[in-house]
This record gives structure tokens, C-alpha cells and sequence, in this order.
């Protein structure tokens, strides 16, 4: 039904410190969306957690060999 929450259950497998990268590439990637829609894309907080996202997603990207974003 619309308008009700959705539970989504998922599994994510792999070595520990690949998804250790994934989670915290993730979180950044929603600090980041959280402050674009708060503060606009040419606040330096927004610039802050960007930097913050590049630097989560290489490390996810060297450890694992998968492009950030993936599908």
C-alpha cells in the first residue's frame, strides 16, 4: 500500500573490511545527500562531506575493485 513503510531485507556478504568500506561509503553518501538538500551544493559543510564521500569511495574502490556508484 501507498504511503505505508516498506521493511527491505537484504543480505550483503564478503570479507570484513570490504564491507566495512561499502557501510561507511554509505553512510558518508547519505551524510553527503542530507547536506546538499540542507544547505545547498556550494555550502563549505556540503564541500566538507563531499571530500569526506571521495575519500570513503576510493577506499571502497581499492579495496575491492568495484567502480563507485555500482548497479
Amino acid at each position: 500500500n501507498p504511503g505505508q513503510d516498506q521493511e527491505n531485507n537484504f543480505v550483503i556478504r564478503g570479507k570484513y573490511r570490504d564491507v566495512k568500506a561499502y557501510a561507511q561509503a554509505l553512510g558518508k553518501e547519505r551524510d553527503y545527500l542530507v547536506a546538499y538538500s540542507k544547505y545547498g551544493s556550494d555550502h563549505p559543510h556540503t564541500a566538507g562531506i563531499k571530500a569526506e564521500l571521495d575519500k570513503a569511495t576510493n577506499h571502497f574502490e581499492r579495496l575491492t575493485g568495484i567502480m563507485w556508484p555500482f548497479k
